[in-house]
């Protein structure tokens, strides 16, 4: 994801960024958060989270501090109602580790210890995995016995194409959330992430609240045109005959026949982070 020199040279992610690839079994968007306050509203469009942290000594330590970035990214991964994490142990090749299991270990032990007290992610959803962004060991092909003779599990992408995700929400009513909109060639394209259910080109969908129809023209992703899609695409839905004005960020895209229920008020938790006291009347 660190496509820029500037990164690369720092050896931190500084500025937030979006890849696409593809393997034998699945279609990735990579959404590349970077680890500072605020950069992480993108989470809300995933449906894992690969938070990964640093193993070089003293950088560990600084992230996974009580106010750390390690935390705050594991908490907000949760909040946004991520359901699986993918822990990467990066920079194992570092001159401080040297893919060193002593190191591997430690780490997996403090995190899991406080993800586990504080109920941030049961541990059966949670995977690890020791990688070098660096140098690619062990995020495509395997590292080598000879550099790493102790881990015997999955690289990262082999990791996450063995992930099941998603199950049964293909037959469930259709629902996507409505990112953002825009004209393009006299057409309305709407982009959003279909939650459940699956849209396919020719279908007639319906805008809650208010019940405005329109006809699915074309259906498009970052791979081109797709015939439907399914639980977990992000989307471009090319429209005909439909106003601007209609369709709006937050809305959600239905079957006419099975629209979501409208309500005016909905009981919620509210997660607060980085405040020692949070009460009526605070400002």
């Amino acid at each position: 994801m660190d496509t820029i020199q500037a990164q690369r040279a720092k050896g931190q992610t500084v500025v937030v960024g979006c890849a696409h690839f593809a393997t034998e079994k699945r279609r990735y968007t990579i959404l590349g958060v970077p680890g500072y306050r605020n950069a992480s509203n993108t989470l809300i469009q995933a449906d894992i989270a690969v938070l990964v942290i640093s193993a070089r000594k003293g950088e560990f330590e600084t992230g996974f501090d009580r106010y750390g970035q390690t935390r705050e990214h594991a908490l907000l991964a949760r909040t946004l109602g991520v359901k699986k994490v993918v822990i990467a142990i990066n920079k194992m090749d570092d001159p401080t580790v040297n893919w060193s299991e002593e190191r591997y270990n430690t780490i997996r032990r403090d995190v899991s210890g406080w993800l586990t007290k504080e109920g941030v992610f049961p541990l059966k959803d949670v995977e690890w995995v020791p990688i070098s962004g660096f140098d690619g060991s062990n995020v495509l092909d395997k590292v080598t016995p000879n550099v790493c003779p102790w881990f015997s599990g999955l690289p990262l992408l082999h990791m996450l194409d063995s992930l099941q995700l998603l199950a049964g929400l293909d037959t469930a009513p259709l629902r996507i959330p409505v990112f953002d909109k825009y004209k393009e060639s006299e057409k309305l394209v709407i982009l959003g992430k279909v939650e459940s259910g699956v849209i396919k080109s020719g279908d007639t969908i319906a805008i809650s609240p208010g019940g405005c129809l329109f006809t699915v023209f074309h259906i498009e992703n970052d791979f081109g045109l797709l015939a439907k899609a399914n639980p977990g695409e992000n989307v471009r839905l090319i429209v005909k005959d439909l106003e601007q004005e209609s369709v709006w960020s937050g809305a959600i895209l239905c079957h006419p026949q099975n629209p979501p229920i409208t309500t005016c008020d909905f009981v919620a938790q509210i997660k607060v982070l980085g405040l020692p006291l949070f009460c009526a009347g605070f400002h």
